[in-house]
């Protein structure tokens, strides 16, 4: 139920979504990566989905407390890829103006001549814009995957808790099986002191006794360890949270995988038009100036051409 919960069902309440989450320094600064506005001026379908995701979790649960204290203490490495992308989405959406750089060349007299030369595209076959596709792709890439790796996290701390609730659960079986067993085993012991019993089924009640003592210790044990994992993943302590949760089924969106399958498509559809465009016929005009003079002229260029 968890495994589809947060991997091909609703995502969990992130703290970047600002569903009555503390405003605290964490949860204020994601809020600006997951935006479904991009560089180029469009709304984000995919990322408009991602923020729409209702957590299959019921609020003020026991997993609702375990997965906001592991999320505040996420470092979220994906989203500072994320961030990333959106940096260079917004750097390629201004890729159709003119650019501007200096040119130093050597004469065969050995002379200096520097100058200052503007490149303008005029007609590219659509590779600026297959560009600026690119990179609004990318971000929604970058998106689905952040979704996907903090739905893992919970996830991890989920199986972690379940864990331990189940080895409770045994360790609490066991040791009221314990309290018989142990007065099974004296009723045993005066039974072999009044050669009613022989000793050896006195011996086999006395190892049961113990591999179900062994069993309570590996129980506690275990539930032990991973609390103590879950607690090295939260914020904040998780000591106190027992129980368990039915989780929300109502609740129906596309799975993640195949969010993350439109956008990389999309992509590389974006890559597919640049590469095509850089083969075709482009032209451009230029401008300098400079200590060899001033001169201005149309360009031809792409694939074999000069």
């Amino acid at each position: 139920m968890a495994l589809s919960g947060c991997l091909n069902g609703a995502l969990p309440d992130l703290p970047f979504m600002n569903r009555g989450t503390p405003a605290t320094e964490p949860v204020a600064a994601p809020e600006a990566a997951l935006d479904p506005a991009q560089a180029n001026g469009t709304q984000s379908a995919i990322i408009g989905q991602l923020l729409d995701r209702q957590s299959v979790l019921p609020e003020g649960g026991a997993y609702a407390r375990i997965a906001e204290g592991v999320l505040a203490a996420n470092a979220r490495a994906a989203e500072a890829d994320l961030r990333a992308a959106r940096l260079r989405a917004e750097a390629r959406s201004t890729n159709w103006l003119p650019t501007i750089g200096p040119n130093v060349s050597l004469t065969s007299l050995g002379d200096t001549v520097t100058s200052l030369v503007v490149d303008a595209v005029l007609f590219d076959n659509g590779g600026k814009r297959a560009e600026r596709d690119y990179a609004a792709a990318d971000v929604e890439v970058a998106a689905v995957v952040l979704a996907e790796d903090t739905n893992g996290r919970v996830l991890d701390a989920l199986r972690l808790y379940l864990d331990a609730e189940a080895a409770r659960d045994r360790a609490a079986v066991n040791a009221g099986a314990m309290a018989q067993m142990e007065r099974y085993a004296w009723v045993m012991d005066q039974r072999v002191k009044g050669g009613v019993s022989s000793r050896v089924e006195a011996d086999i009640v006395a190892q049961k006794v113990a591999a179900l003592r062994s069993q309570i210790a590996s129980d506690e044990d275990t539930a032990a360890t991973a609390m103590a994992e879950l607690g090295a993943m939260s914020a904040v302590p998780l000591d106190g949270v027992d129980g368990m949760d039915e989780l929300r089924e109502e609740l129906v969106a596309t799975p993640l995988p195949v969010l993350k399958a439109e956008a990389e498509a999309a992509r590389m559809e974006a890559e597919a038009r640049a590469a095509r465009a850089g083969l075709l016929p482009s032209l451009t005009a230029s401008a300098r100036t400079g200590s060899a003079g001033e001169g201005a002229g149309v360009n031809l260029g792409g694939a074999g051409l000069g």
